[in-house]
């Protein structure tokens, strides 16, 4: 599939979710960067993305970061519903915030907000995490989430995933080790959400067609 095709899927899927979400109340907010870790993770496709609307993003010395500790991920989001569905044990992979903060972020805000990737769009808690100590994430909201990593990595099936440092280096023409991505074999869906998230998945696949 062109990238131009892919990449304008991408973003339908972005609008899809954003409109989706947009009545629920969170309590994130402008400068509320607590979950702004250096472990968010994406897809080649979504560094696409962010290279598409920030030419000059190609200039950073991403390099410096290799060292970093960060997390990253050994399995993708469709790999998981493979081991799902074949009812085998799903790995436990290591994570911690303390690790740092996103390199990008400025003076608590994200530079690149508005092509962020899917797994920042995504993250939004009901409780405020400064006061709280950690983040909740309504059941429901998780479970649309994790359809649309699905789509997104089922899009660019020919990708890679990796933490976001690592994908924008591997952009920049630089040999990283990155996990390849995967066509969905079955939407991840407690069967308490199946019936309610119906709307949704078939507006995913008009966009999707």
């Amino acid at each position: 599939m062109d990238i131009n095709i892919k990449l304008k899927k991408l973003e339908d899927l972005y609008k899809i979710y954003d409109d989706f979400v947009k009545n629920f109340n969170f309590s994130c907010k402008k400068y509320c960067s607590t979950c702004c870790t250096c472990n968010v993770t994406m897809t080649t496709l979504e560094g696409h993305y962010i290279n598409k609307y920030l030419d000059n993003f190609k200039k950073l010395d991403l390099k410096i970061y290799v060292h970093k500790k960060r997390f990253k991920p050994q399995i993708t989001i469709n790999q998981i519903g493979y081991l799902c569905i074949k009812g085998q044990e799903i790995p436990i992979e290591e994570n911690d915030p303390s690790w740092g903060e996103c390199v990008l972020l400025e003076n608590g805000e994200c530079p690149i907000y508005q092509v962020r990737p899917f797994s920042c769009r995504s993250f939004l808690s009901i409780s405020n995490c400064k006061d709280n100590g950690s983040a909740y994430v309504d059941p429901f909201i998780l479970t649309v989430s994790e359809v649309l990593f699905q789509f997104i990595e089922h899009i660019d099936s020919d990708g890679y995933t990796g933490n976001l440092i690592d994908i924008l280096i591997k952009l920049q023409g630089n040999e990283i080790k990155l996990i390849p991505n995967r066509h969905i074999h079955a939407l991840m869906i407690p069967p308490e959400n199946r019936e309610k998230i119906k709307p949704l998945i078939s507006e995913i696949h008009k966009c999707l067609k």
